[in-house]
């Protein structure tokens, strides 16, 4: 994770290069900090590339690498929780109830938010929307309340959302999954920030009675060809519903599904059979869309 200052020196510049450097460092899911100080997880060829220029025309580049540190989620609980709720409000009501009522035992903090669409039409938030929504907000740490049929489909959506949020990552906010796996049953909590938060994590499996995993992060799965673009859905089974930003837009009948977009539009999901609403999807990021199946 780094710093980034610059200054573009004015009229020896050539126009647009500012213009071209922000659209680069928001590509590497930079975040400004202020006007030319940006915080980024990582420095792409091309950002680098830009800002090579900038020195090379008299401006001035500097990176500095950022390491967040807060020594309270090492050694307690956060005062400031916030939670992404996800799914039925009645199939996670007794989870969260329960999450609520450990917490404020301790006198924590509880921000609840919720996220997609589930018995209603009102469009809501994607969950990493949400979760830099609260990371702005300043809580300690983040909650993603969700449930799902099985243990792989749920670890791919915590995956997906601290992949897409910007400032879980560069802040470096302990996030935490807690999932309710319908096939077993029973309440799991993934961790996804090595090395943070382990004392809240430990804390609500004690108190709450749930077994803790460290979240596997999914490899490389969408793939750039003939001016499409193919992403391969994981932990999917035969006879499920496939939701793209909650919109069921085919029914799963292989052991593996492969997302066709082409110019942002769904066009294809090879391994599942389409239904009527994916004509009807709006244009989607392939990369961010949150994909699951029911």
């Amino acid at each position: 994770m780094f710093l980034v200052f610059y200054d573009v020196k004015s009229g020896s510049t050539p126009s647009g290069l500012r213009i071209q450097l922000v659209r680069a460092l928001k590509k590497d899911g930079g975040i400004q900090v202020q006007r030319s100080v940006w915080l980024i997880p990582m420095l792409s060829e091309e950002a680098l590339r830009i800002l090579m220029k900038v020195k090379a025309l008299g401006g001035s580049a500097i990176f500095s690498e950022f390491k967040p540190f807060n020594p309270l989620l090492k050694q307690s609980i956060p005062l400031n929780v916030g939670v992404i709720l996800h799914g039925s409000h009645r199939v996670l009501s007794p989870l969260l109830n329960s999450l609520k009522s450990v917490l404020k035992r301790e006198k924590v903090n509880v921000v609840v938010k919720t996220s997609g669409r589930y018995m209603s039409e009102e469009p809501k938030p994607l969950p990493s929307v949400v979760a830099d929504q609260l990371c702005r907000s300043g809580v300690d740490a983040v909650v993603f309340l969700t449930h799902s049929n099985y243990v792989e489909n749920g670890m791919y959506m915590g995956f997906e959302i601290y992949e897409n949020s910007s400032l879980l990552r560069c802040l470096n906010v302990p996030f935490s999954e807690l999932l309710y796996v319908r096939d077993e049953a029973k309440s799991i909590l993934i961790s996804w920030v090595k090395g943070t938060g382990g004392f809240l994590e430990g804390f609500l499996s004690r108190n709450m009675n749930i077994d803790v995993m460290n979240g596997c992060p999914v490899p490389q799965r969408i793939e750039a060809k003939d001016g499409m673009l193919y992403r391969k859905v994981l932990g999917v089974r035969p006879g499920e519903k496939l939701i793209v930003d909650d919109v069921t837009v085919a029914k799963v009948v292989a052991d593996e599904v492969i997302l066709v977009a082409k110019r942002g539009r769904l066009i294809d999901a090879i391994g599942a059979v389409p239904c009527e609403a994916m004509k009807k999807l709006r244009k989607i990021n392939i990369h961010k869309a949150l994909v699951k199946t029911m």
